[in-house]
This record gives structure tokens, C-alpha cells and sequence, in this order.
């Protein structure tokens, strides 16, 4: 009874489970796409909309609408509103449900908007999304001019920072006109009570202001800047080399031209670290100036940039950055393996051997104990070190075995020498052996036999008596 009960249970089991599995899958015929769960083969949805202003409510030409998919893939697709604030995009989807993150923006006029789409359903193929942007509220405006000649500066940026200490910090941009005046529109959130406005002009000292957000909705500020010369240009290297190693001195040459003509000093970066030293010179404009260095450190490229400035202080730009490959010296083929020569199973031994890096990297060893073994890495260890390496052989071979070793070195002593290090090749091998059991010398066991039967002899006589009685 008991057995029919449960025969029928597992024949119950296994039609509910093959029922479960058909439901999970369902054919399309007419596109004859496979859909298990919520998966589903890509496909092009249309994504359109309205973006107005949020008091005028009307539209917005040129706003941007960037739709982000997570998690694949991280480049979003762009769009942009034509003259009615009307936009339309295609956007290709692959998973379902996925989440689409879109950002809206013209930031010269309004505040950024930030908002979400689930796209879950592939019969739907066509969203609308608008969005009305908010103005920004706050207006400011003036005119920078030369302190001296007191001329309208063109060009010059004007950059306004507002901090928040809870949303971060924004900055609005713009550059003077041809006569030195500029208006710049900018915003602020809750619990922000100032703003910060710099001025910056080639050739000119920068100037910083900050101001209270008093309640009003427009500010003026203008500002006069001193002109104190212009930077030197990006210095140029002339010579350099291509190849350098560890702990050798190497030259480059440098030069760059002042627009006044004034003497230079020169600063430099040695694989991304400002030098020290600081600043080298006086040299004149144009001078070919021959630097040294000496890199320590390991790094597979190392990049070099130098910057200048005037005997005025004004410092230039940073040059564009060389890149030179460094050199890693590999290490000397390890020293045959020390140790016995004979051997017996399951039983541990050891052996050492030694190599030298001509760096004074360190250095990892991998025996070959040529019984099928797994061949491990060992270290690290210092470089021009006698080392040793243990091991148990559990299988017998009648030929002995080959034991031989290599190194290779770790040239930014992190541990990541298989990706940087260079490899030795093998060592000489050592051949080791179970000892050979000592042949029975034939001579003195018939020797030692033929005494014994002698002797019995001599007792055989006495033991019949015996046996007699």
C-alpha cells in the first residue's frame, strides 16, 4: 500500500514539474521568438516628448535629453528639442524590465531635471515624456576691464560657484563681449546663502569675489583686473630617451619661448610627481636647457612633463606628457639544485640553489620535482640568497628523478611579478635516485652454509642415541 502511495506522488511531482516548465516558455509563431522569463531577443522603442518652460510654458529649442540604460550599456543615447521644444529618439533595448535614467538640461537658462522611465512591457513601443524646466531665478552681470588703461577686457571668463552643503555645488560660465560686458545666469538651492564669481584672463591676474544672495533676483558686479604679462609657452622636449632602466642616469632637453622675452624657470614631473627640487633656472627664452634624472622606482611607461614660468611669476601650462618604456632586467638562471642524490618514499628532503637579479629585485623560485606535482611560485626572496624547498616523493620510478628549478623577478615588489617579471630558464638538473640494496655475496653465505651442516654433523650421531633410548 505504501509503495502505490508513493509511486503515485512521484508521478503527480513529475507532471506538475514538466507542466511548470512548458508555462516558463512561450513560442511566438509569427515572429518565432523564444521568451523564457525576462529575457527577450533587442528591440526598438521611440521615445518623444515636450520640454517648456515652467512659467511661460513654452518650448524649449535646444535643450538636451540625454537617456542613460542601466546596466548596459553605460554610453547613453542624445537627443535635442527643435524650435517648438519637441524631441524624438530611438532607443534599442535588450532586457526587460529595464530602467531608464534621463537627464534634461540647457544650462545657460534653466535648472537641470532628472528623472526615471521603466520600460517592462515589449508590445509597448512608443513613450512620451515630457518635461517642463525650471528658470533659472538669479541674473549677473557687469563688465571686466584693464586696471590701467581701463579698456573692456573680450574674452575674459566669468565663472559663478554656488555651494550647498547638503545638494554640492554648481557653476555657471560665460566670457565677456568684444567691449568687456557679460550677463550670466545662475541658480541656487535651498539653504544656499552666497555665491562666488572669478574672473580669468590670459595675461591677467584672476580675481575672486564672493556675495551674500540678499534676496534679489539680479546682481551687478564689475571688476578690474591687473595685467601682469603673459605665461611662458609650453615647454617642448627636444631630446629624450626611449628606453631607460632602474637606477641610471638619463639627460633630457627642454625649451619653451617667453612673449616678453623674460628669463624662465622650469619645473618638472617624473612619472606623474612633481619634483622636489622645485623650480630650476633662471634660463633665457628659447635656451635649450639639459636636465637629469634617475628613476628607482618600477613602472612598465613612465611619463615626463615640465612647466615654466617668467622671473615675474607667471607660471604657464604644463606640457604635454612623454611616455618612456622602462627596461626590467631579468634574473641569472638559478644555481643547480643542492641536496642528496639518493632518496627513499615518503620521506621529506631538502634543497637550495641561488640566483641573482642584477636589479636587486626580489625574486620568486619554482622547483620541478618531476614526479607530476603541481609546479608552485616560492617567495619572495631577496635577491644573491641561498634559498631552500622541501619536498616528499610518494611514487617510485626506477630512473630516478630530474630535479631542476627557475626564478623570475618582481620588479615593483608587489607581488605581481607574473605580470612584469621576466622569467629564467631552467636550471641544470640534479638526478636523484632510491638506494640500490647491496647484492648477497654468494662466496661467504655458501661458506657460513657449509660450517652450519658441519656442525650438525658432529651432534647427528649423539641425537640417534638419543632418539634409540
Amino acid at each position: 500500500m505504501n509503495k502505490k502511495i508513493m509511486c503515485i506522488g512521484i508521478v503527480i511531482l513529475f507532471l506538475f514539474t514538466s507542466f511548470s516548465t512548458i508555462s516558463a516558455v512561450k513560442i511566438d509563431d509569427k515572429n518565432s521568438e523564444r521568451i523564457t522569463g525576462n529575457l527577450t531577443a533587442p528591440f526598438t522603442i521611440t521615445l518623444s516628448g515636450f520640454i517648456t518652460d515652467s512659467e511661460t510654458h513654452d518650448g524649449i529649442d535646444e535643450a538636451s535629453i540625454a537617456v542613460a540604460k542601466y546596466p548596459w550599456p553605460p554610453f547613453p543615447d542624445v537627443a535635442s528639442t527643435d524650435s517648438n521644444g519637441h524631441y524624438e529618439m530611438e532607443i534599442e533595448m535588450k532586457d526587460l524590465p529595464e530602467d531608464l535614467s534621463i537627464c534634461v538640461e540647457k544650462r545657460e537658462d534653466y535648472y537641470t531635471a532628472k528623472g526615471s522611465l521603466t520600460i517592462s512591457d515589449k508590445s509597448e513601443t512608443s513613450y512620451n515624456y515630457d518635461v517642463e524646466l525650471e528658470p533659472l531665478p538669479y541674473v549677473l552681470s557687469g563688465r571686466v576691464i584693464d586696471r590701467e588703461k581701463q579698456f573692456g577686457i573680450q574674452d575674459a571668463k566669468v565663472s559663478v560657484s554656488v555651494e550647498n552643503l547638503f545638494f554640492g555645488g554648481d557653476i555657471y560660465t560665460t566670457n565677456t563681449n568684444a567691449n568687456g560686458y557679460y550677463s550670466v545666469k545662475f541658480g541656487a538651492r535651498l539653504f544656499t546663502y552666497n555665491f562666488e564669481v572669478t574672473f580669468k584672463k590670459a595675461g591677467y591676474k584672476s580675481e575672486s569675489v564672493h556675495r551674500p544672495l540678499d534676496g534679489s533676483t539680479e546682481y551687478n558686479l564689475d571688476c578690474s583686473l591687473l595685467f601682469v604679462g603673459f605665461p611662458p609657452s609650453q615647454p617642448e622636449f627636444i631630446s629624450y630617451p626611449e628606453e631607460i632602466l632602474r637606477g641610471q642616469e638619463y639627460e633630457v632637453q627642454v625649451s619653451c619661448i617667453d612673449p616678453e622675452e623674460d628669463n624662465v624657470r622650469y619645473k618638472f614631473k617624473w612619472d606623474n610627481t612633481e619634483d622636489e627640487t622645485g623650480w630650476y633656472g633662471p634660463y633665457a627664452s628659447g635656451e635649450t636647457v639639459v636636465m637629469t634624472h634617475i628613476w628607482q622606482e618600477w613602472n612598465d611607461v613612465v611619463e615626463i612633463e615640465a612647466k615654466a614660468k617668467d622671473i615675474n611669476g607667471i607660471v604657464g601650462e604644463w606640457s604635454d606628457a612623454i611616455e618612456i618604456n622602462m627596461i626590467n632586467l631579468g634574473p641569472e638562471i638559478p644555481s643547480k639544485p643542492e641536496g642528496p642524490d639518493k632518496i627513499r618514499i615518503n620521506k621529506e628532503y631538502t634543497f637550495s640553489t641561488r640566483s641573482v637579479d642584477p636589479e636587486g629585485d626580489q625574486l620568486y623560485y619554482c622547483f620541478d620535482w618531476d614526479d607530476g606535482t603541481e609546479v608552485k611560485w616560492l617567495g619572495p626572496y631577496n635577491s644573491d640568497v641561498t634559498i631552500e624547498a622541501t619536498h616528499t616523493w610518494t611514487v617510485k620510478s626506477e630512473d630516478g628523478y630530474s630535479i631542476k628549478v627557475k626564478t623570475i623577478d618582481d620588479p615593483s615588489g608587489k607581488g605581481d611579478f607574473e605580470e612584469y617579471g621576466i622569467e629564467s630558464d631552467w636550471s641544470d638538473p640534479l638526478i636523484v635516485s632510491k638506494p640500490k640494496i647491496r647484492p648477497i655475496n654468494n662466496h661467504y653465505f655458501n661458506d657460513k652454509i657449509s660450517m652450519f651442516f658441519e656442525k650438525i654433523s658432529i651432534f647427528l650421531p649423539i641425537l640417534q642415541d638419543l632418539l634409540n633410548l
